[in-house]
């Protein structure tokens, strides 16, 4: 449950787009490298301390603040969400993660300060980067492949 952000009002922080970097380091593999990201806190902390973190072009990105109610989004304090704003996935972390502050100074014009990284995040990822097929099918061109090199295996042996 993400209580830390949870009917609070969030302020825009910055956009950004996820590096190839921050992927290999962090293992996130849900978003795409070069996906659009943007960083809102909360407004109540002189610190980064709590941070909503969207990731995948929406119409969210042009909202100055965001509120957080009952998993949904709101945008610039309208009492309905807008239409695509529902989160395919939404994590909430509740404690200190490097990925986030690399996200936060990948960003945002001041960096976190190393003794305030932030403590919470909740992460949405607006669209679902795996798609998945219908039933799992055998691959014949892999096959007849397979069943080529295993001939010429035995008839050099």
């Amino acid at each position: 449950s993400c209580n830390f952000i949870e009917g609070h009002i969030l302020e825009y922080v910055c956009h950004g787009t996820y590096k190839e970097d921050i992927r290999y380091m962090h293992k996130d593999r849900i978003p795409a490298i070069d996906t659009p990201y943007a960083i809102w806190r909360r407004t109540d902390t002189s610190h980064p301390s709590y941070l909503l973190i969207v990731f995948y072009d929406s119409p969210l990105f042009s909202c100055y603040t965001v509120v957080l109610s009952n998993k949904q989004l709101f945008c610039d304090g309208r009492n309905y969400a807008l239409p695509s704003t529902e989160p395919a996935q939404l994590h909430c972390i509740d404690f200190p993660f490097r990925y986030t502050t690399e996200l936060y100074n990948s960003c945002a014009k001041t960096p976190c300060d190393a003794g305030s990284p932030p403590i919470s995040v909740a992460i949405a990822y607006m669209n679902e980067n795996v798609k998945t097929t219908g039933e799992p099918r055998v691959c014949t061109t892999c096959s007849a492949v397979v069943f080529v090199l295993l001939l010429v295996v035995a008839i050099l042996q």
